[in-house]
């Protein structure tokens, strides 16, 4: 279907044959422009304005009567309950973290990047000790590695 399409629109490209503009048309256009004058700015009617303003106002009114009074001060037994819920916030750090610990090292222990992280390090102990038994003088070398 669009291979039909195409080739029709190919025939009509084809037959259509560009005209000439008129001589003198591009320098019409601009003397029509610049007699032009620009358009008059538009308006705004009073009663939009007015409008706006009054619904703005509703809005404020509206806003400030459903504000939430500020709290008045708290009571002694308030006051108590307070500072005991603030001691337990704060005692519940080392009671959490005496419970969460042995799990979270266990869990480390595990860990496959911090197997990885051993493996790795014991690689490249190998190596130095390698690179030491086969390239650094006898005084130098560890005795460990020694035949």
């Amino acid at each position: 279907m669009s291979d039909a399409l195409e080739d029709a629109l190919r025939r009509d490209a084809k037959r259509i044959t560009p005209a000439e503009a008129p001589a003198g048309l591009e320098r019409r256009i601009c003397e029509a422009i610049g007699r032009a004058e620009p358009p008059a700015p538009a308006r705004r009617p009073l009663l939009l304005w007015a409008s706006g303003l009054a619904a703005a106002g509703a809005a404020a009114a509206l806003l400030l009567a459903h504000w939430p009074a500020a709290p008045g001060p708290a009571s002694a037994a308030e006051r108590a309950d307070a500072a005991e819920l603030a001691q337990a916030v704060q005692a519940m750090p080392a009671q959490v973290w005496s419970q969460v610990q042995p799990r979270m090292e266990a869990a480390l222990a595990q860990d496959p990047l911090q197997q990885e992280k051993a493996a790795l390090a014991s690689d490249a102990r190998s190596a130095l000790g390698f690179l030491a038994y086969n390239f650094l003088p006898e005084q130098n070398a560890p005795k460990a590695r020694r035949g």
